[in-house]
C-alpha cells in the first residue's frame, strides 16, 4: 500500500507539538496576550470612572526572533490561525507583513492603514446589513477618512507642497501650524478610529515577518512602532534575526548622519570617563536602546537550532498524525546503500531486553553534522528522504506483484 505522503515545502502552519519543539516558549506568548487584554481592560474601567479618555503610548510588542531558515514565518502563521480559530474577543487579526514586499513608494504605516481600511468596510458592509439602508455616512468611515487626511500631512512630499503653495501670509501660517502638528493630530486621530474599531476586550492584532530584511526600512519601521502603533489596542507580532536588525540600524543612523564611510566614525565626540567611546560605539549603544523599547527582553522568544541529538528526533506530521522521525527515515530512505549502522549502533542485549524492542539501537550524534540545524534546512532534507523512501517502497510493491 502506498505511504500518506508527508511532504510539506515552505512556512505552513504547525501543530502545538511541532511549535513547541521549535519554540520551547511558544505556550507562554498566549499568556502574555491575556495579560494585555487584562492591563488594557484595567485602563478602560479607569478611564471610565474618570469619565475622562486619556492615551497613554504602550508598547504590546512580542519578538519572535531567529537566524534565517529557523522557522519564523511558520510560527506567526500558527499563532495567527490559532487566534482566528479560538477568537472569542472581537479581535481583528491582520494579514502577515512582509516589509520586503513592500513597493519602494509605501511605507509600514500605509500598509496598515491599507489593511484597516478592508477591515472598516467589512464592519460598515454588516452594519448596512443589519440596519437596512445607511442614509448618513457611518462614524467609523468619517473617523478613517480623518486619519488618512492627517496621513497625508506627515508625508514629506505634501509638506513641501503645502508649505511651498501660499497666496498670504496667513495661508503661511496657517499651512505651516498644520504641518508643524501633524504628527501629534495623526496619532490622537489614529488611535480614536483604533478605539472605533475595537469593541469591548477585543485587541488588533499585527504581524510583521523578517522585520531585518529591509535594511532601508529600518528608521522608518522604528519610528512607525514607537510612534504610531503604540496602542493598548494593538498586539505586534515581529519576527526576525535580531542581530542583524540591530546591525542595520546602526548602520542607518550612521548613514543619516552621512558619517558612514567617513573617518570621524572611529573618532569619539565625547570628554571625560566616555572619550574613548568612538562614533560608532555611540550608534551601537543607540541601536540596542532602540531594540528594547521595541522589543522589551520579556516579550523576546528565540527559536532553538538544533543540536545534533534533536537532529534525529525532527519529524514532521503527516495529515494522519503520524510521524516519522529523521533517524528512522535515513535508515528506511538509504537501506541497501548506505549501511546503517554509520547513523546508529546496536546496543548490549541487557538494554535490548529492557527496551522491549526486537533490535535496540542508540544515535550516533556526530554524524548528524552532514545536516544543517536549522529547521527549514532539516525539512529540504526530510522531504527529498521522505520522497525516496516512498519511490522505493512502491517499487518493492511493484517488483513483489510481478513474482506472484
Amino acid at each position: 500500500m502506498e505511504k500518506q505522503k508527508t511532504c510539506k515545502i515552505g512556512a505552513r502552519c504547525l501543530t502545538r507539538e511541532e511549535a513547541i519543539s521549535i519554540l520551547p516558549t511558544y505556550d507562554k506568548i498566549y499568556e502574555q496576550i491575556e495579560v494585555f487584554r487584562k492591563e488594557k481592560n484595567q485602563v478602560r474601567q479607569n478611564d471610565e470612572v474618570s469619565d475622562q479618555k486619556e492615551y497613554i503610548q504602550k508598547t504590546n510588542n512580542i519578538g519572535i526572533l531567529g537566524v534565517r531558515g529557523a522557522g519564523k514565518t511558520s510560527v506567526l502563521k500558527t499563532i495567527r490561525q490559532r487566534l482566528i480559530e479560538e477568537d472569542k474577543n472581537n479581535d481583528i487579526i491582520l494579514p502577515i507583513v512582509i516589509p520586503e514586499n513592500m513597493s519602494e513608494i509605501s511605507t509600514l504605516m500605509a500598509t496598515v492603514l491599507g489593511m484597516i481600511n478592508e477591515v472598516v468596510k467589512k464592519k460598515e458592509d454588516k452594519k448596512e446589513k443589519d440596519l437596512g439602508k445607511c442614509i448618513k455616512k457611518e462614524k467609523l468611515s468619517q473617523k478613517f477618512e480623518k486619519v488618512i487626511k492627517q496621513y497625508t500631512f506627515i508625508q514629506k512630499e505634501y509638506r513641501d507642497i503645502l508649505i511651498q503653495e501660499y497666496t498670504t501670509e496667513n495661508d503661511y501660517v496657517r499651512d505651516s501650524a498644520k504641518v508643524f502638528s501633524s504628527d501629534t493630530e495623526f496619532i490622537k486621530k489614529f488611535n480614536e478610529l483604533i478605539d472605533e474599531l475595537i469593541i469591548d476586550e477585543g485587541l488588533l492584532f499585527l504581524f510583521i515577518d523578517d522585520i531585518d530584511l529591509s535594511t532601508h526600512r529600518c528608521a522608518e519601521v522604528v519610528k512607525t512602532l514607537l510612534s504610531y502603533l503604540s496602542n493598548q489596542n494593538i498586539v505586534t507580532f515581529i519576527s526576525g534575526d535580531l542581530d542583524t536588525f540591530e546591525e542595520a540600524l546602526t548602520l542607518d543612523f550612521l548613514r543619516q548622519e552621512k558619517i558612514l564611510n567617513s573617518d570621524m566614525i572611529e573618532k569619539s565626540m565625547l570628554s571625560g570617563r566616555n572619550s574613548e567611546k568612538t562614533l560608532l560605539d555611540s550608534k551601537k549603544q543607540l541601536s540596542y536602546e532602540y531594540l528594547k523599547k521595541i522589543l522589551p527582553p520579556g516579550y523576546r522568544h528565540n527559536i532553538k537550532q538544533w543540536s545534533l541529538e534533536e537532529k534525529a528526533e525532527y519529524g514532521i506530521m503527516s495529515e494522519k498524525g503520524e510521524k516519522e522521525i529523521f533517524s528512522e527515515l535515513l535508515i528506511n530512505a538509504l537501506r541497501d546503500w548506505i549501511d546503517p549502522l554509520f547513523f546508529y549502533y546496536k546496543v548490549e542485549k541487557q538494554k535490548k531486553e529492557e527496551s522491549g524492542k526486537n533490535e535496540a539501537r542508540e544515535i550516533m550524534p556526530y554524524t548528524y553534522h552532514l545536516f544543517d540545524d536549522t529547521s527549514r534546512g532539516l525539512n529540504n532534507v526530510y522531504n527529498v528522504l521522505n520522497e525516496i523512501a516512498e519511490k522505493r517502497e512502491k517499487n518493492k510493491e511493484l517488483s513483489e506483484n510481478e513474482l506472484l
